[in-house]
């Protein structure tokens, strides 16, 4: 099937034709239903489509792992027992446990090599266990790329557990040596509640048992709840859109099946209308500082200040034809509600003063300011939010403002002659005054 040609394909001049599309239409979306199946036309408007339907997305894990039945829940033994073990470790190496003035004679020399065992090769590697523990836990309970499913979850923890359980049995097993290896005379003053340095250990040790007991119990329990549940923990892989048409907004979560979907069928989802009135970026603490500035020129003429938010104005989402056609322009009146300055990063701050600018920052009826920086170019739009300024897609949404009476305003059917202006009169025609044609019925 042939390509059907507009009377606009016949014009040859870019800067005819831009001022005829803008004099028509004033947002993209409106010029893209003429101009996107028509070859010719999107060649001759240097209009690359896939430019304005730019976006990047991520997937992210988010943890589904309740703390109180994590999958490491040493956490608990490391808040109990993690200071008195350090001291222990200090003290042993300072002090030492058996010696002449506390050992008994005749002592199991079996019973007394599994307590020296315990504190001169358990020690150390028992408190990196304990740390290596957290640390993973941290790791792995908050790290968002990491996908874990609940059975694994349940392996990990069942591991640590058993771990944690061999060591609390072998540590009941030392203090009950230590008791047979102790002086009568020590232990029966430690049996009425006094200490001293040659019994130092055998309160530490008890001490960290009775700890200990309390860490076992609880993890036993969590054990029990996470294998029945552990199912329900498996990590969620989600899918996130983290920029759009290169400003990089607020993550936004996009549905489960995304990743599933034809390159066509994401554009529609991600650049659905619902959507993207959800789309908020964040705004920096030199444009917070760059909105005071302004605002205090408005507050300081006694003009209403500028309010202002995080959601994503409408001429990035739908760009403005001047900001697609005349890209070398600093300052744009879209409409009388709506004013657009395209500057680079932190270069507006320093022209402030221009009497241009202040006598559009000064304009009292505009209520709204937004910054937002897309390739290394900050664009600051001021604009009345009380105005569908938005909404002003094409010239038939103007029709009260024709001197024409027609049903509907189509630029295909415009005369030749219409179309064969001279550039002198299009570039000295204002284009926010009243537009009038004449048009062939």
């Amino acid at each position: 099937m042939a390509e059907k040609h507009s009377l606009l394909d016949k014009i040859k001049s870019k800067y005819i034709l831009y001022h005829i599309l803008e004099y028509a239409y004033i947002d993209l979306k409106s010029v893209l239903k003429l101009i996107k199946y028509n070859k010719n036309l999107l060649k001759n408007c240097d209009i690359n489509i896939k430019d304005y339907y730019h976006y990047k997305s991520k997937e992210k894990i988010e943890k589904n792992c309740d703390d109180s039945c994590s999958f490491v829940m040493l956490v608990t033994l490391i808040e109990f027992i993690f200071i008195p073990y350090i001291i222990y470790i200090i003290m042993y190496y300072i002090h030492g446990t058996f010696n002449d003035n506390n050992l008994r004679e005749g002592y199991d020399k079996k019973k007394k090599n599994f307590v020296d065992f315990m504190d001169n090769y358990i020690l150390l590697p028992y408190l990196f266990f304990m740390i290596a523990s957290y640390i993973l836990n941290k790791i792995l309970s908050k790290n968002t790329l990491i996908y874990l499913k609940g059975s694994i979850k349940a392996l990990f923890f069942l591991f640590f557990f058993s771990l944690d359980l061999t060591h609390y049995i072998f540590y009941i097993n030392k203090f009950k040596y230590i008791r047979k290896l102790m002086k009568k005379e020590l232990l029966k003053k430690l049996d009425k509640g006094k200490t001293s340095i040659l019994t130092w250990f055998y309160s530490f040790t008890l001490a960290l048992i009775v700890f200990m007991s309390f860490n076992i119990f609880y993890n036993f329990i969590m054990l029990l709840i996470y294998a029945c549940e552990h199912n329900k923990n498996d990590d969620i892989n989600i899918c996130v859109l983290k920029e759009l048409n290169w400003i990089n907004i607020k993550e936004f979560e996009l549905q489960s099946k995304f990743k599933d979907l034809n390159e066509k069928s994401k554009n529609e989802l991600i650049f659905k209308k619902e959507n993207i009135e959800k789309y908020e970026y964040r705004l920096k603490e030199n444009q917070i500082n760059l909105i005071k500035k302004i605002n205090d020129i408005r507050k300081n003429n006694n003009i209403p200040e500028f309010n202002f938010n995080e959601k994503l104005p409408d001429f990035i989402t739908n760009p403005k034809l001047q900001l697609i056609f005349y890209q070398n322009k600093n300052i744009y009146k879209i409409s009388n509600n709506l004013y657009i300055f395209k500057y680079g990063i932190n270069e507006f701050q320093n022209i402030l003063n221009n009497s241009e600018i202040l006598n559009i920052i000064k304009i009292d009826y505009l209520n709204e300011i937004k910054i937002i920086e897309q390739n290394n170019t900050e664009f600051i739009s001021i604009y009345n939010n009380r105005h569908e300024y938005n909404n002003i897609n094409n010239l038939n949404n103007n029709i009260n403002k024709l001197n024409i009476d027609v049903p509907h305003i189509n630029i295909m059917n415009i005369e030749h002659k219409y179309l064969d202006l001279e550039v002198s009169e299009i570039s000295g025609r204002d284009i926010s005054e009243k537009r009038t044609f004449d048009i062939k019925k």
